[in-house]
């Protein structure tokens, strides 16, 4: 495993912004760290992402893959429901260091509107 500096960067169609910063590890294409109690695990793939974030009381993954909808599952396990998760993909950028994602998201068939995630993440000695 190689440790990574990472930076996130998720904005909402409200103008809204959530970023983090933190140290993470990188394993065979595969993103792991810690936004405060959820872990985060983004696989890297030829042509897609997926990505997994645990909570202590729900599951949420997803999929991205350019121009194509994906569904998926929000586990919500304190109160055992299992949600249907459409992701819409509009743009995928994978580079070295640097993941674009715009995407459209909906819950068991509601709109919670568009997205916009970086990661950037870089080797760190």
């Amino acid at each position: 495993m190689t440790k990574v500096k990472i930076s996130t960067l998720l904005k909402t169609n409200t103008s809204d912004s959530i970023s983090y910063q933190g140290i993470g590890m990188l394993r065979n294409n595969q993103l792991l760290f810690y936004e405060n109690d959820v872990r985060v695990t983004i696989e890297i793939q030829e042509g897609s992402i997926f990505m997994k974030r645990v909570h202590p009381d729900s599951v949420l993954s997803m999929c991205f893959t350019n121009s194509l909808t994906n569904e998926e599952i929000y586990d919500i396990k304190c109160d055992s429901i299992q949600m249907l998760v459409e992701v819409s993909t509009s743009v995928l950028e994978i580079k070295d260091g640097f993941i674009h994602i715009e995407y459209n998201l909906l819950l068991n068939g509601e709109n919670q509107g568009m997205f916009m995630y970086d990661i950037t993440y870089e080797v760190v000695e």
